[in-house]
């Protein structure tokens, strides 16, 4: 089978409509970026939950800390804001192997964080 020449100069030409309109279809280029959903686990119950529901924990110099501004250097652990999910970290003590730091590391400043956290000034029971 040979494919038939055209006329030098001649234009295929396309039905009425069929040109595609790439801001109607809403191509990459003209929809706005939307930020990705980052997701993260519990070390306490190892569930799954957006990053913005988990607080961020950090290993200093030996020491849990709570990284409220989730800005401090190293690899973090993440927790949920509820009692269950601590207890279940206390029983578990994930944080040497989640942060992968050698040791064992001091959490008592950190439950003390927690209890902040969880109970901001004025709203203790």
């Amino acid at each position: 089978m040979t494919v038939p020449e055209r006329a030098s100069g001649a234009r295929r030409q396309q039905p009425q409509g069929s040109q595609v309109d790439s801001a109607r279809l809403g191509s990459p280029l003209t929809q706005p970026a939307r930020p990705a959903l980052v997701v993260r686990t519990c070390v306490g119950c190892l569930q799954r939950d957006a990053q913005t529901h988990l607080i961020r924990v950090v290993a200093c110099d030996g020491t849990l800390v709570v990284d409220h501004q989730g800005s401090q250097p190293g690899r973090g652990a993440y927790l949920h804001n509820d009692s269950k999910c601590w207890d279940l970290a206390v029983r578990r003590k994930p944080w040497a192997r989640a942060l992968k730091v050698p040791g064992p590391l001091a959490d008592t400043h950190l439950w003390e964080s927690l209890d902040e956290v969880s109970h901001p000034k004025g709203e203790r029971p």
